[in-house]
């Protein structure tokens, strides 16, 4: 299960993306259908509130009980988003593209059976099933298509291993999901790699 700080986190991105080519302010199944994760509205209700108390999120309560809540991204929510979505791309901030390194460069092995490791099988295997079968791929051609499946099976492959160096597949995954990310922002699939990113992010405990 995702946790509720993912899921803030994950809002943030959901907004961020949505904003580059949309504007209206969202009520909250609006919010819900931006993301890939099977959460609660109660929970993703939670979440909202709690960025409202960060500054990131407004919350327009309406005058009238039967109208909706709705949800939009402040200025102060906006730059914080792009501040994260840098420090996943590594840099130290917009001027500075140095790498960091992410993870140790120990190799370890980690618990295949785990809640947290199943959810991030998961969610590659529907982003895997997703791009195979979406209509909306956004800006990936068919044949960058088949190369993002390809990608995300080799990322799905090295995260099944019995042991990784979690530094190496950080960067397998944020160069995969990023670029689909980007290239397919606004569909499906495109939050689908944010949000398996993020999942990938918390298993290695990376600031993203």
């Amino acid at each position: 299960m995702i946790r509720q700080a993912e899921l803030e986190a994950l809002i943030l991105y959901a907004f961020h993306e949505y904003y580059q080519s949309g504007s209206e302010r969202l009520e909250l199944h609006q919010v819900s259908s931006l993301l890939s994760v099977d959460v609660t509205d109660a929970r993703i209700e939670l979440a909202l509130k709690a960025l409202s108390v960060n500054s990131w999120i407004h919350i327009d309560n309406p005058f009238v009980s039967t109208q909706p809540t709705r949800y939009s991204l402040t200025d102060e929510g906006y730059k914080y988003a792009e501040e994260l979505l840098e420090r996943g791309e590594g840099r130290v901030d917009s001027d500075d593209t140095t790498l960091k390194a992410p993870a140790s460069d120990r190799i370890v092995g980690f618990d295949h059976n785990s809640s947290e490791f199943r959810q991030i099988a998961e969610a590659s295997d529907a982003l895997r099933t997703g791009l195979i079968n979406a209509n909306d791929t956004g800006d990936l051609s068919p044949r960058a298509v088949e190369v993002a499946v390809q990608e995300v099976e080799s990322l799905n492959e090295a995260l099944r291993r019995d042991f990784i160096r979690p530094s190496h597949v950080w960067q397998m995954a944020k160069s995969s999901l990023r670029w689909i990310a980007d290239h397919a922002a606004g569909a499906a699939v495109g939050q689908a790699a944010l949000a398996l990113l993020a999942l990938i992010a918390a298993f290695f405990g990376i600031v993203f």
